[in-house]
């Protein structure tokens, strides 16, 4: 059987995984330290904190939000929202702190983001509202950054090598003639990372969300998903390698 040009997921070390896990870890040691200041009234300390994680947060949102949701309500209003509504909860999780900060501001977004959802279907102006918000929704731009993540340019990218500028032997560039190539195996990359990912359980497909669209650590998406740690790094294991099988069966099936 013919072979077409493998897309092939690979492990996460190819996304600069010990680095990402080294600035989290940085992070949570900061959030960390500034719980323990604002446990003692330092109200400095409580604004660096809900700050430090602004960015992660506008990410999700960006990510989950619908566009046609997006078109009503600025995604940088919902983070502000979030942000001010966690300041006046923030002494009522410092009595329990039974999930990691991030987490717990996370969910006030998530519940915030469910809904103008709702909201916006409810308005019933379309037929077929687009406004689905689900775990495991797979938004435009969650699926661009799968296809960032999962696809081949990942692995070359972190080689530091571009098959658009590759040099012949003349001397000539081929970046000409190689642009329609790159382009078809983009629109390639992408159909099959979405079809692989649509076929996924939704469960499943909303793990490969927290962790590569997110980048959540392990104890935060245990606590999204209200899992253990270790259940959660078991399913992420058994994910990739079902991501893995479906992207292969693709490959197989379909044409060059």
């Amino acid at each position: 059987m013919r072979r077409t040009a493998s897309i092939v997921v690979l492990a996460p070390a190819h996304f600069s995984q010990c680095e990402s896990s080294q600035i989290m870890a940085h992070a949570e040691n900061e959030t960390q330290a500034l719980l323990r200041l604002v446990s003692l009234g330092n109200e400095a300390a409580a604004a660096r904190l809900l700050n430090i994680h602004r960015k992660r947060l506008k990410k999700m949102v960006n990510c989950r939000i619908d566009q046609d949701v997006a078109a009503r309500h600025d995604p940088s209003d919902v983070v502000q929202e979030t942000i001010l509504a966690a300041a006046n909860k923030l002494p009522e999780y410092l009595k329990k702190q039974d999930v990691p900060f991030y987490a717990w501001l996370r969910r006030m977004a998530w519940l915030r983001l469910a809904e103008l959802h709702r909201q916006h279907a409810d308005k019933g102006r379309d037929e077929n509202p687009k406004a689905d918000f689900r775990h495991g929704s797979l938004t435009p731009k969650c699926l661009s950054e799968m296809v960032r993540r999962f696809g081949p340019n990942a692995a070359a990218g972190s080689a530091g090598g571009n098959s658009a500028d590759v040099q012949r032997k003349d001397g000539s560039s081929a970046s000409a003639s190689g642009s329609s190539k790159s382009s078809h195996l983009a629109r390639k990359t992408k159909a099959h990372v979405q079809g692989a990912l649509l076929k996924l359980e939704p469960a499943t497909r909303e793990l490969l969300l927290l962790y590569y669209v997110e980048q959540l650590t392990v104890p935060e998406i245990a606590a999204v998903l209200e899992l253990e740690a270790p259940q959660v790094k078991l399913r992420h294991v058994r994910a990739i390698r079902k991501m893995r099988t479906l992207l292969d069966r693709q490959n197989d099936e379909t044409p060059p």
